[in-house]
């Protein structure tokens, strides 16, 4: 597995096991940074999320939106569809948590109105994606984006 083109090539078809490799390994590095920065830090049921903390989750979103951007593109790729739904997904991802660093998207008492409208397409898609890109088996054989990558080269 080429872990460089996985998070960084937009060419290629990824199987389902690279996709959650992938995946796993991007939530892993976003855990090891914001777990420890909120850590003791606050309580999120009684204070809304700092402005220090809201940056740094917006920070970590841009870092990793190419690497997310490209397995989810591969992926789509696999199953010969375009690469519409991975752009949307990053872009409203970036969009949100932009909007959280102006003004935090949740209160003690919830998500606001701006975050309930920002964070319902977003999750209704993250479910589509999760779906489509996670549980699905790709096209066999070749399609318009390259060689089937289950099939073995001598």
């Amino acid at each position: 597995m080429n872990w460089k083109a996985i998070f960084f090539s937009l060419e290629g078809r990824i199987p389902r096991m690279s996709f959650w490799l992938g995946m796993l390994a991007l939530l892993a590095v976003t855990l090891l940074i914001l777990v420890p920065a909120g850590f003791f830090k606050w309580d999120p049921a009684i204070d809304p999320a700092p402005l220090y903390y809201r940056l740094l989750e917006f920070i970590v979103t841009l870092m990793l939106a190419y690497p997310s951007y490209a397995i989810m593109l591969k992926r789509l790729y696999d199953r010969n569809h375009p690469g519409t739904a991975a752009f949307a997904f990053v872009v409203l991802e970036i969009v949100a948590e932009g909007v959280n660093v102006v003004s935090p998207i949740e209160t003690e008492s919830g998500l606001t109105p701006l975050g309930w409208i920002l964070m319902i397409p977003l999750i209704i898609l993250l479910f589509a994606l999760l779906i489509e890109l996670g549980l699905r088996r790709g096209t066999r054989g070749p399609n318009r984006f390259g060689p089937d990558p289950l099939v073995t080269r001598s």
